[in-house]
């Protein structure tokens, strides 16, 4: 859901070129290929995926792993802790849950898979 809400936003914004990173490889292969589940929900979050994408501009998919994208990974884990408040959020300033994880990133340290 988070990376629709950021599609329609940099769409929004007018953005022209936006790449995307998923760390899902099941999550990738559904809007790459734009292939649909079971699931209702999924059905129309894919569909409104590639509804976006087909606009005029630029989107590039890829696959990234969780350790290397924990500043998305721990927003993801605050907005699925947060769900009775579903929607879009800007944040001014980066939330303090992720100061460590940008600390982090500054000063180049790398995480071992499984240890993020």
């Amino acid at each position: 859901m988070g990376g629709f809400h950021g599609l329609k936003l940099a769409w929004d914004i007018g953005w022209k070129k936006v790449k995307v990173d998923i760390d899902s490889t099941n999550a990738l292969t559904l809007v790459r290929n734009s292939t649909v589940g079971n699931d209702d929900v999924t059905c129309a979050l894919v569909y409104e995926i590639n509804d976006l994408v087909r606009k005029d501009w630029l989107v590039e998919f890829s696959h990234v792993f969780r350790e290397s994208n924990r500043a998305a990974d721990r927003l993801a884990h605050l907005g699925h802790s947060n769900s009775p408040r579903l929607g879009v959020k800007r944040f001014l300033h980066a939330p303090r849950i992720l100061a460590q994880v940008l600390q982090d990133d500054l000063a180049g340290v790398a995480t071992q898979r499984g240890h993020s």
